[in-house]
C-alpha cells in the first residue's frame, strides 16, 4: 500500500516514497511486498525484466529496512492467464531463498476451487479481485504477518 502511487514506476520513485519514512527502519519488522500484473499498463509483461526489477525492488527495500523479515506476495491468479504463474516462478527466481512466500496465488485458487463454481466471488473472471477478494486477501495478509511478529499472533 505504502508504494502503491508509484505502481507503473516503481523503481524509479520507491526511494522517494521510502525517504518520507525516515526512521522506519527501527520500526518496521515485517515488509510484505508484490508487485502484481496491475502494474504494467498493457498487461504485456517481457518476464526477463520482470525478474530483474525483482531483484532490484528487493535490493532497494533490503537497504531500507536490513533488519526486516522479507515475505514475497505471490501475484493472485486470472482465470485462464498462464503468465501469472510464469510471473510468479520469474518473481521467486529473483529472490535470496531467506525470503519467505505468502502463496496468496494458490490461496485464492484454493477457496474458488471449494467455491465450486465456473467463477469465483474473488475476483473478476478476467481480470482483478473484486471488494471480497480484497478483503481476502487482506485478512490473509494480515494474518500472515502477525504470525511473524512476536507478541501479535
Amino acid at each position: 500500500t505504502l508504494l502503491r502511487p508509484c505502481a507503473s514506476d516503481l523503481l524509479n520513485c520507491v526511494d522517494s516514497a521510502l525517504s518520507t519514512f525516515p526512521n522506519a527502519s527501527s520500526v518496521v519488522k515485517v515488509v510484505h511486498f508484490n508487485w502484481g500484473w496491475e502494474q504494467f499498463e498493457d498487461y504485456s509483461i517481457n518476464l526477463a525484466n520482470y525478474e530483474a526489477e525483482i531483484g532490484d525492488l528487493y535490493a532497494k527495500l533490503q537497504t531500507a529496512f536490513p533488519s526486516a523479515i522479507f515475505v514475497w506476495a505471490t501475484t493472485t491468479p486470472i482465470k485462464g492467464d498462464a503468465s501469472i504463474e510464469a510471473m510468479n516462478e520469474r518473481a521467486l527466481a529473483a529472490l535470496p531463498s531467506d525470503v519467505k512466500v505468502h502463496d496468496l496465488h494458490a490461496s485464492i485458487l484454493d477457496y474458488c476451487e471449494k467455491e465450486g463454481s465456473e467463477t469465483c466471488s474473488l475476483h473478476e473472471p478476467a481480470g482483478p479481485l473484486t471488494p471480497s477478494g480484497r478483503r481476502y486477501a487482506a485478512v490473509a495478509v494480515s494474518s500472515y504477518i502477525a504470525k511473524l511478529i512476536p507478541g501479535v499472533a
